[in-house]
């Protein structure tokens, strides 16, 4: 059985499910009001990443040669932004979204004025980058939309080496429970990367599963900070793995420990 068919098997009893049964607009609704304390921390690690890197000289403004990635959005609109700073003028940025329905929405969400509720997300990301750095994220919601063409696809099937930069949040913990496609997914996202290539990521730590949707519960990857480091770093040079710290009442659902972000470079 190969990777793709164990993923589609243990998904759920039936794999179509995983393409409709996912609530993409209810988690927009629950999630994107406002910048929530473990989203905060995670963008201000990402970024601060990022401005490390534009001081250092390791990445220019804007420089990066495409297509660029984006696996798994769901329907999230802003975690891409965090990198689209460094990303060529021109250069495109492939959503790829496992969920028929995600990419429908995601493909009208492209057709209609910018979802207002995003712009907290933006807000945080040019504080963030500080005075020198903070206008750079300016108006970066917009550019994505620009630079955004989705399809339906699976992270088992990223083409290899192909991308000149990535981000992948909360995916390969969320997409099945055992810990071999777990690592299959993460070999996969960072191998679909050009070596050298900047990525950045986040997981879910110690995640028991998630709701999405009326009556439809979804597996997950019970893994650790330590696991997930580990797991990256098989194929790539990590620079940033940290955890949040937020309390209980600052997390975005129950049945997890903490999230884990991640920045570096692919081999």
């Amino acid at each position: 059985m190969s990777i793709q068919q164990r993923y589609d098997a243990s998904a759920s009893a039936s794999p179509s499910s995983f393409h409709t049964d996912f609530d993409g607009d209810r988690y927009n609704d629950h999630y994107v009001n406002g910048v929530g304390a473990e989203d905060a921390q995670i963008i201000d690690g990402l970024v601060g990443w990022v401005v490390d890197q534009l001081q250092a000289g390791t990445l220019e403004p804007h420089s990066l040669e495409g297509p660029h990635l984006d696996v798994g959005p769901a329907k999230t609109r802003h975690w891409p932004a965090i990198l689209e700073v460094t990303m060529a003028p021109g250069a495109q940025l492939h959503e790829v979204e496992f969920g028929r329905g995600n990419v429908a929405g995601l493909q009208k969400a492209l057709l209609q004025p910018l979802d207002q509720r995003w712009l907290p997300q933006e807000a945080a990301m040019v504080a963030a980058g500080g005075g020198a750095y903070g206008p750079y994220w300016q108006g970066v919601l917009q550019r994505l939309r620009a630079r955004s063409v989705v399809s339906q696809g699976s992270i088992y099937d990223l083409p290899r080496a192909h991308y000149g930069s990535g981000s992948m949040f909360f995916v390969a913990c969320s997409i099945a429970s055992s810990k071999a496609m777990f690592d299959a997914a993460v070999a996969a996202f960072i191998r679909s990367l050009r070596p050298g290539a900047p990525f950045v990521a986040a997981f879910m730590e110690k995640s028991q599963g998630y709701a999405a949707g009326a009556g439809t519960s979804f597996p997950a990857c019970s893994v650790s900070k330590d696991e997930i480091c580990e797991a990256v770093a098989r194929y790539a040079r990590v620079d940033l793995c940290e955890r949040t710290t937020a309390l209980s009442e600052g997390k975005v659902r129950e049945g997890y420990e903490a999230m884990v972000d991640l920045a570096g470079w692919a081999r």
